[in-house]
């Protein structure tokens, strides 16, 4: 097929991703990739850019080795330019197809596991607006943004969000050569945070291993659950409650994956967790490969941290009806 039929069906697979809601809609983007795989490929035709690729280098080479004038120079610097232009169009063609496979595999993993890709945010406005209710959201010196967000529901209902967030870190690094001359080197880090924003008023006001608007602090009789999880709350009794032994063990077994919790006092919280709750932190296979990325998208793996912060969600709210009907 030629390289304007693999155009229209990237396209038209990027259109299907960005319309599907559950996992209803993947077998209709099966059966399109099925349809395409029977006579095209997923691989761009560049005969030309592969040509001008080679002939740019070559003569980069040749001009450069046998000119010594400017002009030389100048015509040498221009075919290394075309070089490169050619390098870049040739491997941009390439991870275009692998941009479409990967993204379509992660909005199925995602469908799989009951999330849905939310594409109406502004990653920089919403960033501003946590930045003002929880700490994590403080980090870095400049490009903070959220840049993706997915909506789920536990078990029992409860409707939370699942956010990446980006930040980077900037250094300076001064270094002196030999003369004693200095220059200073501007560093750029970029990072990743990973967790889940939802309303819990079921849970008693505190925050476990993080800075605290909460002064009060609280241990349980355990040495192990205090190891791992530090407790500020707004009202120890209320908090003693909620964390009867039979819940402290629960934490305990169950609830490792959570780095720390944020909560502010209207009870809308913020939960970290590492990078396997994310749907793109899995490997998805190549488009090229049929079978095998066929297979991926008809059974996603279960994306077992995720469920366990479901859990610790249903768990820490059917608490609250406890103790409810203990009143």
């Amino acid at each position: 097929m030629s390289n304007e039929a693999l155009k229209t069906h990237l396209a038209k697979l990027e259109d299907l991703r960005v319309s599907a809601k559950s996992r209803d809609d993947i077998p209709s983007i099966v059966e399109e990739i099925k349809e395409y795989s029977k006579s095209g490929s997923y691989t761009f035709q560049q005969p030309f850019v592969i040509y001008l690729l080679f002939i740019s280098f070559f003569l980069t080479l040749i001009i450069y080795a046998n000119s010594s004038s400017d002009e030389g120079l100048m015509l040498a610097g221009a075919s290394f330019i075309v070089f490169i232009g050619s390098v870049f169009a040739f491997f941009s063609k390439k991870k275009q197809v692998k941009n479409v496979g990967r993204n379509l595999g992660h909005t199925a993993l995602a469908l799989a596991n009951n999330l849905v890709p939310n594409e109406a945010f502004n990653g920089r406005e919403l960033w501003k607006d946590l930045k003002r209710q929880f700490r994590v959201f403080r980090a870095g010196d400049e490009s903070q943004e959220i840049t993706a967000l997915y909506d789920g529901k536990t078990e029992d209902g409860a409707f939370f969000q699942l956010f990446e967030f980006k930040y980077v870190d900037v250094t300076e690094e001064e270094d002196e050569d030999s003369d004693g001359n200095k220059t200073t080197t501007k560093k750029e880090t970029t990072h990743y945070e990973y967790g889940v924003l939802i309303h819990m008023p079921s849970l008693p006001l505190m925050t476990i291993n993080t800075r605290s608007q909460f002064k009060e602090k609280w241990d349980s009789a355990s040495k192990e659950f205090n190891k791992k999880f530090k407790i500020r709350c707004s009202n120890p009794v209320e908090t003693a409650k909620f964390f009867n032994p039979a819940c402290v063990l629960k934490f305990e077994e169950s609830f490792k994956n959570i780095r720390y919790l944020d909560m502010t006092p209207s009870a809308y919280v913020c939960i970290s967790a590492k990078k396997d709750i994310f749907p793109k932190s899995f490997g998805v296979p190549h488009i090229k490969k049929s079978d095998e990325y066929i297979s991926y998208l008809s059974a996603p793996p279960k994306i077992e941290a995720l469920r366990a912060l479901r859990d610790f969600i249903d768990y820490s709210n059917s608490r609250n009806t406890i103790k409810k009907e203990a009143v």
